[in-house]
This record gives structure tokens, sequence and C-alpha cells, in this order.
């Protein structure tokens, strides 16, 4: 391996904390400098790993920025057979752990709706407010038999309620308690 190619691949090492396969050969989506973008409302995205558990998302880090003022739903959950079960990590943090599967070797295909619903696939979620977030997922259980697999991450748009709907909704329970009050006093 060239000198150049080797500093190249480690420097990819140090930034996203994972050796992808894909970095040897500059193929794919993952290949050093293309990490994916994760677009806000855009569906489902699949990522996938292959030698689990212990490795991190094919991929490399699915990348976006939330603005100001801003709120988000991010979700991941297991795909096409349960038992696979991620750390999901913003840089180095984990955000959050997925729920623990079933393992029973169900199918359910890539329909990630219905496998993020359903308690048998390892799912779950975390609301991000305003900033730059760099997503990967470490696979630490996997189906039985199935150290390969796949899986869908998803970053929905969350209404940031206005700070007058608070006023309002204080003002609002403000009036009931006084009235529960003054309807107490009558009838004593």
């Amino acid at each position: 391996m060239k000198w150049a190619t080797m500093v190249l691949l480690l420097a990819g090492i140090a930034a996203t904390g994972t050796l992808r396969a894909d970095s040897l050969n500059g193929t794919g989506s993952g290949s050093l400098g293309g990490d994916p973008v994760l677009v806000i409302d855009s569906g489902w995205n699949d990522f996938s790993w292959y030698g689990a558990p212990g490795v991190f998302n094919f991929e490399g880090p699915f990348t976006f920025t939330i603005a100001a003022g801003q709120q988000a739903l991010l979700k991941v959950t297991d795909g096409y057979i349960d038992g696979d079960q991620f750390d999901v990590y913003n840089y180095a943090s984990l955000l959050f752990e997925t729920s623990v599967p079933a393992n029973n070797g169900d199918y359910i295909g890539g329909d990630f709706d219905a496998a993020y619903v359903d308690p048998e696939f390892s799912h779950g979620a975390i609301l991000l407010g305003a900033g730059a977030y760099s997503i990967t997922m470490e696979t630490i259980a996997i189906a039985t038999g199935y150290p390969d697999g796949g899986a869908g991450i998803e970053l929905n748009s969350v209404s940031v309620p206005e700070p007058s709907a608070f006023i309002a909704l204080a003002g609002l329970s403000g009036m009931g308690l006084l009235g529960l009050v003054w309807r107490r006093r009558k009838t004593a």
C-alpha cells in the first residue's frame, strides 16, 4: 500500500472512529469524503453491516444539520430479520441503545415503518435540537446465524411550539384553577 494511501486511510479512521471496507477501494457512498447526508423528512435510509456484532454501519456517518430554533426526531430500526440491536452515536458520544429484539427469525423485509412499530424488532428514537450531527450505528447484537444485515434510519422534523402557545396554555390553566376555587367557595 502506498504511503499516501495509508495516510488517507488512517485519517479516515481517526475522523470516523471506524474502518469501512469501501475505504480501501474508494467505491460506494461510504468512501472517504463521501459520507451520506441524511435529509430531514426524506423517509427511511438503509444502512448495513458486515461481520457483526461489534462493527459500525458500512456507509460511514450519516451527516446532517438542524437549523437554529428547529428540532428533529431521529429514528433507527432493525429490518429484514429480527434480532439485530444497535448503539447509536453522534460523533463519539452514545445517544441511545435500541430496544432488545425478539430474535426468533421473523422476517419483515425492508418495510421499516412496520418494523419500527413491531415490538419484536429493535428500534429507538431521540429528539435532537439545533446543531451539526454525524450519526453512526454500532451493531451490538445480531439475528442468530446472520452476521450481516440491513436496517433503517430516518430523520423527521418536529414542530417547536411558539412561546405564545405556552403563555396561552398557562393562562387557560390559571383561569381553570380560579374557576375551581370560585366554585368551591360558592358551594361552601
